[in-house]
């Protein structure tokens, strides 16, 4: 029917516009929930391109001899891994996870809220039970009792691993003589230690070789030429959200 056509309209247009309002809210509570730390040595671990990428962006924020880290778009953070520092880890975590959640300007919750009951109405409106089988019907899975399935079949071995390499980094803190349990804050800390006592393998010597620009053009645009045949050009003419953004067009 040409009203429910128009329904559907309107709520496209309805989700289109509260996602593109939590992205932005998104891109400005990470820049507000930046971590400000006053001394560098709480700061041991951070490798000197790291440290020195915090200074330029406490400079940029007017933080003249103070260190900003910034937080990325994953919960986790990168810093995490370096940081000796337990309470800095534990600052810096609790900033990335409380992105969106604090009262004012930058707070997600209602937008959340709101675009799940406008996705729960357009799958109703299309015949579906809810969001998650209007989302998986061209999918792989096909269904929710698909993913389910699997996703029960992956819980417990992925529990399991998870309790074994948890004791393990336990004995790891206990080693060091911490006298504190394993928590959120800690895993990537300790996971690399472990990782280089067993493997002697140090993930921070890696980075050079991985510089983003070169991991990009050099690495997934290049996989990208040979697999599918299509091509990136940089574009620098068109208008950025942010300096750091760059713009290609796919041929």
């Amino acid at each position: 029917p040409a009203a429910d056509k128009d329904k559907l309209r309107a709520l496209n247009a309805h989700i289109a516009a509260a996602q593109t309002a939590y992205e932005q809210r998104l891109l400005k509570a990470g820049n507000q929930g930046a971590l400000v730390i006053e001394d560098v040595r709480q700061l041991d671990g951070l490798a000197p391109d790291a440290l020195a990428a915090a200074a330029e962006a406490a400079k940029v924020r007017g933080l003249t001899g103070k260190y900003v880290i910034v937080l990325q778009n994953t919960t986790s953070q990168p810093a995490l891994t370096d940081l000796n520092d337990r309470v800095v880890r534990e600052r810096l975590l609790a900033a990335s996870m409380q992105r969106g959640l604090r009262d004012g300007a930058t707070d997600e919750r209602a937008l959340i809220t709101g675009i799940a009951r406008l996705r729960a109405e357009r799958a109703r409106l299309l015949g579906y039970p809810n969001h998650a089988a209007y989302a998986l019907e061209d999918s792989t899975a096909h269904d929710t009792a698909a993913v389910n399935a699997m996703l029960g079949k992956l819980a417990p071995p992925a529990v399991a691993n998870a309790r074994r390499e948890a004791a393990d980094l336990q004995q790891a803190i206990q080693a060091e003589g911490g006298k504190f349990q394993l928590g959120p804050a800690d895993w990537a800390h300790y996971a690399e230690k472990v990782r280089q006592q067993h493997y002697a393998f140090d993930e921070s010597q890696m980075r050079p070789y991985f510089e983003m620009q070169r991991v990009l053009e050099d690495g997934v645009f290049y996989a990208a030429m040979r697999l599918y045949g299509i091509t990136f050009k940089r574009r620098t003419d068109l208008p950025v959200y942010h300096p750091e953004v760059q713009v290609y067009e796919v041929f």
